[in-house]
């Protein structure tokens, strides 16, 4: 568990990353990857990544990126994530799309990603 996540901060050391888990035994093999791996850019949450995102967002953090389906999974979550368009042609992100290959959604997941290529504006260019 966690082999992607420290593999993703192991190839970009300039850039930090949280990673969120609720499953203890992944948080342990995560730590454990990243103490052995010596990565100082990995920080680790252990709770609901969608309940952390939006405290997060409540706090002024920015905003996020959450697909449909963390939302309608999570009914408090309803009417607490909305929809803004971006008219700020300037402003830009980086977005990254992970799950775990025994994920049962991963048919999902891939339609979302492609999704958010087709939409993605003109220069900018999918890593993978």
């Amino acid at each position: 568990m966690g082999e992607t996540t420290a593999a993703i901060a192991t190839a970009k050391p300039a850039a930090d990353f949280i990673a969120v888990e609720v499953h203890g035994p992944g948080v342990g093999s995560l730590l454990n990857r990243i103490a052995a791996l010596g990565l100082s850019n990995l920080k680790v949450i252990r709770h609901d990544a969608a309940e952390v995102l939006r405290h997060m967002i409540a706090a002024g953090e920015g905003y996020s990126l959450l697909p449909l389906l963390a939302v309608q999974e999570r009914g408090d979550l309803l009417g607490l994530i909305f929809y803004r368009p971006l008219h700020d042609g300037k402003a830009g992100r980086t977005i990254g799309l992970v799950w775990r290959s025994t994920d049962p959604r991963r048919a999902a997941f891939v339609d979302f990603s492609q999704m958010l290529r087709a939409i993605a504006p003109t220069g900018t260019a999918p890593t993978a």
